[in-house]
């Protein structure tokens, strides 16, 4: 038989882990509460002590949004505000700015009785019934400023605050399944200064389920702005910005759809995932610019048409610009990584400004701008695996703000068709009238990309026993130096004879001589006479990389 201390410690192991679940290793655990907003006035509850929302000492609970907010900051735990107003009117225009939400909290706009979460996968057929309008609430005052940890607020229409609709200082809280800077329809602007301001961490706007969609149009000035050191890991996804509810129609904020800078980093922008892909048209400045941010990902992205990805409904300005940032990633390896960039007035992806580094434009679809495809006047860019084509201007080009910039930027494997002027065009030097830079021996000049020499093609000749192409050609570049020479199909003879290259074939590497010089031989199948062929030239280890070379024809040989 167990003596009696034992006992007491069997019934230790008992009793201690009851009290932990009941209470808490630190203390009592904190009720969950549901506060139901049932009034469209502005008064603050009248008793913070009693855990319940009420601002009349009439009979029956009254309660305000500000009324509920005060009382879910008092009430430890996770809450929720619901929403059951019977009145005609479903407008809430508070005063003043309502407080910070410091606590843990859910704000649900979707249990008003007739409202109703999107289902559909492409546009938006929510019905939202709570709208929370900003007209008498005092310069640039805040809409919801979400102070806290783990809040979520879903199911709102947020309109005319002045200063910011939703500011989201906390961490790991949600915006889903809202209507920013429009009417309850999502079909007129209703702008806030901002829609959308993120200064906290590690927070998610929107979601890869229809019902997560939010929409940020027609807002004065950004729809989403992500700025400040503390703005680490927030994730966007899903979302319409600067378009009505279907996606199909220009609803525009006045300034940038979004922008991510002051120091923001490792955020993400869209994805890979089904539904993560955000809509980026008709704002009156870029769709997305990176302004100062680094380690940031944008990928899979609709930037410049409907919600389809058909049609034009361009941003004013560039469909993506990063300036003063680096080790950004825009588009990805993968197929579903791809931003389609297309329409916007400006340039489709800009890598802009000295300040820029090591920044990579991966994968992207980028077609029918009214500017150049991709610029570059930034350093140690990636510019590979994209399809550029009818862009009114060249399908990339590389300038420099002075003779030491907009260099070591590495071109590689992109499909470049169908563009106003040149395929690849370093601006500078000696240059054609169709805009090519003519060849310097020994490559000594400065410029975007050191102006690097492109490569001759000498003779392209397809055997007729064995049925292989030799195609012979020459580079003469830095001395002593190792280049990738990239081989091209041509499939729409450009205007100026070089290029432009749509179908990468082939590679190989190629050291020059001391003078320079190196003579390569690729041998290849599958090419008819009639083929036309263009090459680039890249330094292995500085990354520059040259315009295209003049096209060679396949002849057919003995």
């Amino acid at each position: 038989m167990p003596n009696v201390r034992s006992r007491g410690y069997i019934a230790l192991l008992i009793i201690v882990p009851v009290l932990l679940a009941v209470f808490g290793a630190t203390g009592p655990v904190a009720a969950e509460t549901t506060f139901t907003v049932n009034r469209i006035g502005d008064a603050s509850d009248l008793n913070l002590a009693n855990s319940a929302c009420d601002t009349s000492t009439n009979s029956g609970k009254q309660c305000t949004l500000r009324a509920a907010i005060e009382e879910a900051n008092d009430t430890p735990g996770a809450d929720t505000i619901n929403f059951n107003i019977t009145s005609t009117s479903k407008v809430i225009a508070p005063g003043s700015p309502l407080p910070p939400i410091t606590d843990q909290l859910t704000i649900d706009g979707y249990t008003q009785t007739g409202a109703s979460p999107n289902t559909q996968a492409v546009g938006n057929n929510a019905v939202l019934k709570i709208v929370l309008d900003g007209v008498n609430a005092g310069e640039e005052a805040i809409g919801l400023d979400l102070a806290g940890y783990r809040v979520t607020v879903k199911g709102l229409v947020i309109q005319r605050f002045e200063g910011t609709g939703v500011a989201l200082s906390g961490t790991k809280s949600d915006v889903v399944g809202n209507r920013i800077g429009t009417n309850a329809a999502g079909t007129l602007a209703r702008g806030n200064g901002v829609g959308l301001l993120v200064t906290g961490d590690q927070n998610t706007i929107g979601g890869t389920a229809p019902a997560a969609r939010n929409l940020f149009s027609g807002n004065s000035r950004h729809g989403i702005r992500i700025s400040g050191a503390d703005a680490v890991g927030n994730e966007v996804l899903g979302n319409y910005v600067g378009t009505t509810a279907t996606g199909n129609a220009a609803l525009g904020n006045g300034e940038w759809g979004m922008t991510v800078g002051g120091g923001a980093s490792l955020n993400r922008v869209g994805g890979t995932t089904a539904g993560s892909r955000n809509l980026f048209s008709a704002n009156g400045n870029d769709g997305i610019a990176l302004l100062g941010g680094d380690s940031n990902e944008v990928s899979g992205n609709l930037i410049g048409t409907k919600a389809d990805g058909s049609g034009d409904l361009g941003n004013t300005d560039n469909g993506i610009m990063v300036a003063g940032s680096s080790d950004n990633l825009i588009g990805g390896t993968r197929s579903a990584a791809a931003n389609v960039v297309s329409g916007n007035g400006g340039t489709g992806i800009d890598l802009y400004g000295t300040a820029s580094f090591d920044n990579v434009a991966r994968g992207n679809v980028v077609r029918a701008n009214d500017g150049d495809g991709i610029s570059v006047s930034s350093r140690r860019a990636v510019v590979a695996g994209n399809v550029i084509f009818g862009n009114a201007l060249a399908g990339i080009e590389v300038f420099a703000f002075s003779s030491a910039s907009a260099n070591r930027n590495r071109i590689s494997g992109n499909q470049i068709f169908g563009n106003g002027k040149l395929g690849i065009d370093l601006i500078g030097g000696t240059e054609n009238a169709a805009g090519v830079t003519s060849n310097d021996t020994d490559d000594a000049d400065n410029g975007p990309n050191d102006l690097q020499n492109f490569p001759l093609l000498t003779s392209a000749v397809r055997s007729g026993t064995t049925n292989v192409t030799t195609v012979v050609g020459s580079l003469n570049s830095n001395p002593s130096t190792q280049f990738t020479i990239e081989l091209f199909i041509v499939l729409a003879v450009d205007a100026s004879g070089h290029g432009e290259g749509q179908v990468l074939y082939a590679s190989q590497n190629v050291t020059t001589n001391s003078g320079g010089d190196a003579g390569f031989a690729f041998q290849v199948g599958g090419l008819s006479p009639g083929t036309v062929l263009t090459a680039t030239a890249t330094s292995t280890s500085a990354g520059n990389t040259s315009e295209f070379a003049a096209n060679r024809t396949v002849v057919p040989g003995p």
